[in-house]
This record gives C-alpha cells, sequence and structure tokens, in this order.
C-alpha cells in the first residue's frame, strides 16, 4: 500500500446486520477502486450505537489514526462516524484534522480535502443531519415494535 494512500474503510451499523455490512463495504470498496485508493483495513462496528464513542472498531481506527497508519477514512456518511454532535465534531474538526487525516463521506458528498464540500462543515447543519438519523432511527424502530 502506498504511502499517499493509507485508507480506512469505517463501518457501523446499530443493530447487528451482516447484510447493511456487506452493502456498506460494498459501496466503499466501489468509491476506493473509483479514486484509485488502497484501502489498507477494514474497521466494523456491528450492532454498536453511534451515540457514544466507546466502540472497539472505532478504538482501533483512532489508534491507527494517531499512530500515522491512516490518512483517509472512508465512511458511507457521517453519521457512521457518531450521532451525536459534540463527537463527531471532535473527530471531525479536532482529531482527524491534527493528524493530517482526510474523511471522506461518500452518500453525504463530503470530503475533507474538498473545500467544495463545505456545506456539510457547518456546525448547524452538522447538528441538524446528527439530529435528524437519530430521530428518525427512532421512528422506524417504534414501528417495528407496533407490528
Amino acid at each position: 500500500m502506498s504511502d499517499k494512500y493509507r485508507v480506512a474503510m469505517y463501518i457501523r451499523v446499530a443493530c447487528a446486520n451482516q447484510a447493511e455490512v456487506n452493502s456498506q463495504k460494498c459501496k466503499l470498496t466501489d468509491y476506493a477502486h473509483q479514486h484509485n485508493m488502497d484501502v489498507g483495513g477494514v474497521y466494523t462496528d456491528n450492532g454498536e450505537s453511534g451515540l457514544s464513542l466507546g466502540r472497539p472498531a472505532l478504538a482501533r481506527l483512532l489508534a491507527d489514526v494517531k499512530a500515522g497508519g491512516v490518512k483517509t477514512v472512508l465512511v458511507k456518511d457521517l453519521c457512521r462516524l457518531s450521532r451525536n454532535f459534540e463527537d463527531m465534531t471532535r473527530l471531525t474538526d479536532d482529531i482527524f484534522p491534527k493528524y493530517g487525516v482526510r474523511v471522506v463521506a461518500v452518500n453525504d458528498r463530503h470530503d475533507s480535502a474538498n473545500n467544495e464540500s463545505q456545506f456539510f462543515g457547518s456546525e448547524e447543519l452538522r447538528r441538524v443531519f446528527a439530529g435528524f438519523h437519530h430521530e428518525n432511527r427512532n421512528r422506524r424502530r417504534q414501528r417495528q415494535r407496533l407490528r
């Protein structure tokens, strides 16, 4: 793997669901191939809530980031990193930039290395999206329980 493209895929699903894990992995793999990226690692939290940073695969990813082994993190969308606004801000505005790590959220069309994706860099918008995803998930769970 070239030094330039030390790419890690981070996958998270709240309810253990291998089909969704596979779907995210396929989407990220396609993106990596289309952009000539060599993926060096896949970090998967299957059945882990996004409301806390206390997830095993995320902890391994952050350790590798801090050790300099990761320079790009690919996620399906930013809420895969966190559904908590403060935690997402800590990751995207503090931790990843401190270690020179690029974050690409494929569905959100966010690339921290691209100034044109600043739409999702807005604090207010990230708060809205994190809250929206959280509330939407809660509504889906509630409907499933009523069935």
